[in-house]
């Protein structure tokens, strides 16, 4: 079943060359060059190859008319992290989150580390839950800058580097950090800027500053009007929340954060099932991933990591089915729980291309704009930017 929740316009061009609209007072000093036609080169990727990093910095405007903007990337976080978990050679996701307009601090900008990089997705969508749109001063030069200074961004010169930032004034608003040269510094370090413009299109005006961010940052523009996505509702999201929860019985959580940290993974099991069952699904998919990776608290997964060692695992931070046990004894029970976890992992994955494929023929059938919706628009930079790099994605 096809619902859509509210409607939806969007409309989507990659930045490309064109005459410059940047303020006077932000052009360089001396004639500024024309930003690159394309993010980079291609590069073939050899075989056999290591995971392709990939950094992706999320920066949304919180201010107060940006409930909209919330909801859909709330809506649509998985579905995207599904998009990359579908690439060859497997990428290596990490995700940071900001916000701006809406912090506290006027010394920072209103601009707010909500979660530095981290692989551990779990993490970042607690907090892009939590979050609620409030303020009014939105500094798209800023946020950038915070982003690009603070990050560790990986040094790997094949690793997919995006800063994706959205908002719905004008990103000419900060003074001390003209949004023009943080982009051109951006682009310098490999990072990519996307620029999505809340609102209607247009090419003068607040949108033409945003056209004008994606631009000198090398990356995508999108203008969509965020109070909406589509939902498609499909017979086997209920079969995939079920293996979503059944998957959680695997993780075998250490540590100081283990137990935490697992609590928090069936909080955001409820959370993503709260906004609607074709998010949990999506989720449940991302679940099923390699993408999805818990090492600092799983046992699972951190004894998958180079150097692990079990002498370095105090017994009092095991679960108390392993202390007192020996090394094999422990690691049979790891090898046991990671074989049930791949049978689960293997349905999850087999159930969710027939998922995909129901909701390509619903939406065909309906009618449906499968690209006016804010996942497609990030959808399409970001698969774009990736192929630039080498890596390679099958399906449509």
């Amino acid at each position: 079943m096809l619902r859509p929740l509210r409607p939806l316009a969007l409309s989507l061009a990659f930045a490309l060359p064109a005459a410059g609209l940047a303020r006077a007072d932000e052009a360089p000093a001396r004639p500024a060059p024309r930003p690159p036609a394309g993010p980079v080169v291609p590069v073939v990727p050899d075989a056999g190859q290591a995971p392709r990093a990939v950094d992706l910095a999320l920066c949304l405007d919180v201010s107060g008319s940006m409930s909209g903007l919330l909801d859909a990337t709330q809506r649509k976080l998985w579905e995207l992290c599904t998009l990359l978990a579908q690439a060859q050679p497997a990428p290596r996701l990490r995700v940071a989150l900001y916000t701006f307009g809406g912090g506290q601090n006027a010394d920072d900008g209103y601009v707010v580390q909500e979660v530095a990089f981290t692989d551990e997705l779990d993490r970042v969508y607690e907090r892009l839950i939590a979050l609620q749109a409030s303020g009014g001063t939105e500094y798209v030069g800023r946020v950038v800058r915070r982003a690009l200074d603070q990050l560790a961004w990986s040094d790997d010169p094949g690793a997919v580097k995006l800063c994706v930032v959205a908002g719905n004034e004008s990103a000419d608003q900060d003074a001390a950090f003209p949004f023009v040269r943080v982009a051109q510094d951006a682009l310098q370090r490999s990072v990519v800027v996307h620029a999505i413009f809340c609102g209607p299109d247009g090419t003068a005006g607040d949108p033409a500053t945003w056209r004008e961010l994606a631009r000198w940052g090398g990356g995508a523009y999108a203008a969509i009007d965020m109070h909406g996505t589509v939902a498609v509702a499909t017979p086997f999201d209920e079969e995939l929340g079920r293996l979503s929860v059944a998957l959680n019985g695997t993780y075998v959580a250490f540590g100081a954060q283990g137990q935490r940290a697992q609590e928090n993974q069936a909080r955001q099991d409820q959370a993503a099932g709260a906004l609607d069952g074709s998010v949990a699904a999506e989720r449940a998919r991302l679940k099923g991933s390699a993408l999805y990776c818990n090492g600092s608290w799983d046992l699972v997964d951190a004894c998958k990591a180079e150097g692990f060692d079990w002498a370095k695992v105090e017994d009092q931070d095991l679960p108390e089915a392993l202390r007192g046990k020996t090394v094999a004894e422990k690691e049979a029970y790891v090898a046991a729980r990671r074989a049930e976890r791949a049978k689960l992992q293997a349905e999850i994955q087999a159930l969710g291309q027939r998922r995909e494929a129901f909701v390509r023929e619903a939406l065909a059938k309906q009618g449906a704009d499968a690209g006016r919706s804010i996942d497609a628009a990030l959808g399409k930079a970001i698969r774009a930017q990736a192929e630039a790099k080498g890596l390679r994605f099958g399906g449509p």
